[in-house]
């Protein structure tokens, strides 16, 4: 009741085994209170990642991450984050599915939980563009370093783990749990 007029859109799907991944993304009218807050009666666009699995013809299992905080930006309600500090400075173009596998897990487990952003510049391309950045994140390489170290001096203690992975060709999707 909170919102209306959807349009969902699925930009791109991969598959491996019984699990499908969808990227899609949304538009709808906030017409209707949200958490609290007052209808805003604005048009939203939001993006976001489904993991289903599917068994016998049926779907058995779901996950989704929708872009919640660009939603509530675009209501008008302030981020609770604010823009990053710092900028970011600290001191494969193959197609193998498991190698690729490999490389996205390097991301989560050194650069995520052990904190190494030297391996950032291992895995990252030097011309790689992030297309949902934070408020105030340097584009770029840069800009990932810059989200890595924010997050881990608010969260020194924290650890990854990657739950599901699913590749097909050079795209990779991971549920992951903080």
């Amino acid at each position: 009741s909170a919102f209306s007029g959807f349009s969902t859109t699925i930009d791109e799907q991969i598959a491996e085994d019984d699990l499908v991944v969808g990227r899609w993304s949304q538009t709808f009218v906030n017409t209707g209170p949200y958490l609290g807050f007052p209808a805003s009666e604005k048009r939203i666009h939001i993006g976001g990642i489904t993991i289903t699995r599917v068994r016998d013809d049926h779907i058995i299992e779901e996950w989704e991450a929708r872009d919640a905080l660009s939603l509530l930006g675009q209501m008008g309600i302030a981020s609770p984050l604010g823009p990053l500090g710092g900028d970011g400075a600290q001191t494969g173009a193959d197609t193998n599915a498991d190698s690729n596998k490999e490389i996205a897990r390097r991301f989560f487990y050194s650069v995520w939980d052990q904190g190494d952003l030297s391996v950032v510049d291992e895995i990252f391309a030097p011309d790689f563009v992030n297309n949902i950045p934070i408020e105030g994140q340097a584009p770029g390489v840069s800009g990932v370093k810059q989200l890595v170290q924010a997050f881990r001096t608010g969260f020194p203690d924290c650890s990854v783990s990657v739950d599901l992975q699913v590749a097909e060709g050079d795209h990779i999707a991971s549920r992951y749990t903080f």
